[in-house]
C-alpha cells in the first residue's frame, strides 16, 4: 500500500515539477514584456496634453492684455474677482479678451481658490466652451493664438470630465440632468462621424492610468482630451453566451479609444460634447482649418488585454478546454469598419491574443495601415485538438461573414490576412485546404460516410473536422514560428507529462465513444485507437496527423509568407528557436522568409512587425486596381463639423 502511494506522489510530484517549468518557460520567454495597468490616487491634474502652458499665473499674453483693459495682474491675484469682472465685460470682445477670459477661468478651475466643487466645474467649463469657440471660429488666428486655445480647451475639458463623472463617467441623462441642475447645459452629439454615446460605455481619462510593457507607446498631440470608452457585457451567468448577431462577435470587455472635444454651441446655443474615434480619424475639421486630435492608442488597448484577463484565459484553455468555450471565437476589438481589409491574428497553444499586443499596437499606430486594414482576434482553447479548433475556426469565418456582410456586398472580406504565431499557423493553413480523405485515413481504413453513428450530430462534427474545403475569402497568410512538421516538444517529458494533464472535451470523448461503440474495431488505425489526442499529442514529430495536414497543401490562390525565429550561431538548416527548428517552420513556395535572431516569441519582435507592414503593403498592391475595394481614404469630412482623415491613401503602398 505504502509502495503504490509512493509511486503515486512521485507521479504528482513529477507533473507539478513539469506544469512550474513549463510556466516558467512561458514567462521566461515573454520576459519584460509583461503588461500592467495602475490606477493611482485621483488627483486634479492639468493633463499629460494640456500643451506647453503654466497656468499659475496669468501668461505673458493674458497679462499684457489685463493691463490694456485697466487690470493689474501683479496685485494679490484674485482669479475669481477677475474672472466675474471679464465676464461682465464680455460683449464686443476681441479674441484675444475672450482668450484671456477663457484662461482665468481655467485658473480658477484648477482649485488655486477655494472654491466648491460645482464652482470649479463651471469654471472648467466656462474656460472650455470660450476656448472651443476660438478653435473653430472661421477668422484667421496665428499659430500662437490656436496652441493657447487648444491648450486651455485640453486642460479644462480634462477637469470637467474627471470632477463631473468622477473616475468612470456615465453618459447617461443622470449625468446630464445633474449638470443642469448646476446650470451647465451640454449636449451629446450623436451621428455616424463620431462614437455613439450609447456604444462607447463608460468613459476614462487616459491620463489616470499608469501602463507598463509597452514598448512603443502610440500617442499624438493635438485638440482633445484622450479617453477611453469601456462596455462590460460579461454575463451573470458565465456559462451563458452574451450577444446576438454582430453583437456576439465582440468580446465581452470593450474597450474604444476616443478623443473628447466640448464644441461651443452655434449662436450662443448649448455646447456640444462629442467623442471621436482616433482610429478613424486623427483631425478634426473646423471649417476654416484642419486641427490634429489628440490621442492615446496604447493605454485602452492595454486595460482591453488586462482587463481581460488572458493570462488565467490561457491556462484554463490549456488544461480544461472546454471551460473556455463560451470565451471562443472571432473576436472584433473595435465595430466593424466595411471597406478595410481584415487582418486576423490567431495565438498559438498555451496562449492568447495577448501575445500579439505589440504587434497590434505598432501596426495601429501606423496612420497609413489603420486606414485600410481592421484587426481582429481568433481566441479559442489551445488544449483542443488543432484539427478540432481549426473547424471551429472556418465556421467561425463563415459565421462572420453571415452577420457582418450577408448581402456579400463589402469586397474587403474577400481579402482577409491571417497571421497565425506557431499552432495558430496551423489553424490558419486548414482554413485555406482541401482535405479530400488525408486526415480521415489517419483515423479508419473505411470512408466516413460508411461509418455507423447513432447521433447525427456526432456525424456532423466528423466530417467538419476531417471533411473539409478551402474559404476563398482568405488570400494571404503570414506563418510565423509555425511547426509545419511538428515540434519535439510533444516528445520530451514536460511535453508529455502536460498532455496528460489536458482534459479532452466532453463533445469529442462523446464522438469517440460513439464512433468505437458502433463499428467494427478492427477499421480503425491504431493511431485512433489511443484516447483523444490533445493539441500536444499531434504536434509531435512524425504524428501522422500533422503529416496528413502538410500533404493537404495550400489553396493556389492563397500567397504565405514565413518568419522564422533563430537562436545561437550555427547553420540555419539545423536551427531552432527554442522550440520550433527550422525545419519544420520553413515552406517550400512562401513569397518571402524572413529569420529573425531570437526566440520562439519572434511574434513582437520589431524585425517582425516590419516585415508585416511590408507585406501589408504588398498585400494593398495587389488589389489596388480592384475599384470594388472601396477602403478609406483622401479626406472625408463632414459639412463643417466633421473630423478628418489626413492620411494618405498611397503612403503603404509607397513602401
Amino acid at each position: 500500500m505504502r509502495r503504490g502511494t509512493s509511486s503515486e506522489l512521485r507521479r504528482s510530484l513529477a507533473a507539478i515539477s513539469a506544469v512550474a517549468f513549463a510556466l516558467f518557460v512561458c514567462l521566461w520567454l515573454e520576459g519584460c514584456t509583461t503588461l500592467s495597468v495602475s490606477r493611482p490616487i485621483p488627483v486634479v491634474r492639468r493633463g499629460e496634453f494640456a500643451s506647453r502652458l503654466s497656468l499659475r499665473r496669468p501668461s505673458e499674453a493674458a497679462s499684457m492684455n489685463l493691463y490694456a483693459r485697466g487690470i493689474d495682474p501683479k496685485l494679490p491675484f484674485n482669479a475669481v474677482v477677475i474672472a466675474d469682472a471679464l465676464d461682465e465685460r464680455a460683449l464686443n470682445e476681441t479674441i484675444d479678451d475672450r482668450l484671456t477670459r477663457a484662461e482665468i477661468h481655467a485658473q480658477v478651475g484648477r482649485g488655486f481658490q477655494p472654491i466648491r466643487r460645482a464652482e470649479a466645474l463651471r469654471h472648467d467649463y466656462i474656460a472650455a466652451v470660450l476656448a472651443s469657440s476660438i478653435v473653430h471660429q472661421s477668422a484667421p488666428l496665428s499659430a500662437a493664438t490656436l496652441d493657447r486655445a487648444i491648450a486651455i480647451h485640453n486642460e479644462a475639458l480634462t477637469r470637467f470630465l474627471s470632477r463631473s463623472g468622477g473616475r468612470n463617467l456615465e453618459l447617461d441623462p443622470a449625468w446630464q440632468s445633474e449638470l443642469a441642475a448646476l446650470e451647465i447645459p451640454v449636449a451629446l452629439r450623436r451621428d455616424a462621424l463620431v462614437w455613439d454615446p450609447n456604444r462607447i460605455g463608460s468613459i476614462r481619462l487616459c491620463e489616470d492610468y499608469i501602463v507598463s510593457g509597452v514598448r512603443t507607446p502610440i500617442r499624438t498631440l493635438g485638440l482633445g482630451v484622450p479617453v477611453f470608452g469601456v462596455r462590460d457585457l460579461r454575463p451573470i451567468d458565465p456559462r451563458t453566451a452574451a450577444g446576438e448577431g454582430e453583437e456576439s462577435l465582440y468580446p465581452p470587455i470593450q474597450v474604444y479609444p476616443a478623443t473628447a472635444i466640448l464644441r461651443s454651441g452655434p449662436s450662443g446655443g448649448t455646447p456640444v460634447l462629442e467623442f471621436h474615434d482616433p482610429l478613424r480619424f486623427d483631425a478634426v475639421s473646423t471649417g476654416a482649418r484642419t486641427i490634429p486630435l489628440a490621442s492615446d492608442l496604447s493605454t485602452p488597448l492595454a486595460f482591453h488585454f488586462v482587463a481581460g484577463r488572458l493570462f488565467i484565459a490561457e491556462q484554463i484553455s490549456m488544461f480544461r478546454p472546454e471551460a473556455l468555450k463560451i470565451r471562443s471565437g472571432l473576436h472584433l476589438i473595435h465595430p466593424y469598419e466595411p471597406g478595410k481589409i481584415p487582418v486576423i491574428f490567431i495565438h498559438g497553444l498555451w496562449s492568447s491574443p495577448r501575445a500579439f499586443f505589440q504587434t497590434l499596437n505598432e501596426l495601429r499606430g501606423d496612420p497609413a495601415i489603420r486606414s485600410r486594414y481592421q484587426f481582429w482576434f481568433y481566441m479559442y482553447p489551445s488544449g483542443d485538438p488543432f484539427i478540432h479548433t481549426a473547424a471551429m475556426f472556418r465556421d467561425a469565418l463563415v459565421d462572420m461573414r453571415a452577420k457582418l456582410d450577408p448581402g456579400g456586398r463589402d469586397a474587403a472580406l474577400d481579402r482577409i490576412v491571417l497571421v497565425g504565431h506557431s499552432m495558430g499557423g496551423l489553424l490558419s493553413k486548414m482554413t485555406v485546404q482541401e482535405s479530400g480523405n488525408a486526415l480521415w485515413k489517419v483515423i479508419a481504413k473505411r470512408p466516413l460516410e460508411s461509418m455507423n453513428l447513432s447521433d447525427p450530430e456526432h456525424r456532423k462534427t466528423l466530417e467538419k473536422v476531417f471533411m473539409y474545403h478551402p474559404n476563398p475569402a482568405v488570400r494571404r497568410i503570414v506563418f510565423i514560428a509555425t511547426p509545419h512538421r511538428g515540434t519535439r516538444m510533444g516528445d520530451n517529458v514536460v511535453g508529455r507529462v502536460v498532455s496528460s494533464l489536458i482534459k479532452s472535451p466532453d463533445e469529442l470523448v462523446a464522438v469517440r465513444r460513439d464512433l468505437f461503440e458502433n463499428n467494427d474495431p478492427a477499421v480503425f488505425t491504431p493511431q485512433a485507437r489511443k484516447r483523444v489526442s490533445s493539441s500536444i499529442d499531434i504536434l509531435k514529430y512524425n504524428n501522422p496527423m500533422i503529416d496528413a495536414v502538410e500533404e493537404a497543401g495550400i489553396a493556389p490562390w492563397v500567397i504565405y509568407h514565413t518568419i522564422v525565429g533563430k537562436l545561437g550561431p550555427g547553420p540555419l538548416e539545423t536551427s531552432t528557436d527554442g522550440v520550433v527548428s527550422y525545419k519544420s517552420a520553413h515552406l517550400d513556395g512562401a513569397a518571402s522568409e524572413l529569420v529573425v535572431p531570437t526566440n520562439h516569441l519572434c511574434q513582437q519582435d520589431p524585425r517582425t512587425i516590419v516585415e508585416l507592414k511590408r507585406i501589408l503593403a504588398e498585400h494593398l498592391r495587389v488589389f489596388e486596381d480592384e475599384s470594388a475595394l472601396r477602403i478609406g481614404g483622401g479626406r472625408e469630412k463632414s459639412a463643417a463639423t466633421g473630423p478628418t482623415k489626413t492620411s494618405s491613401n498611397n503612403d503603404l503602398l509607397r513602401r
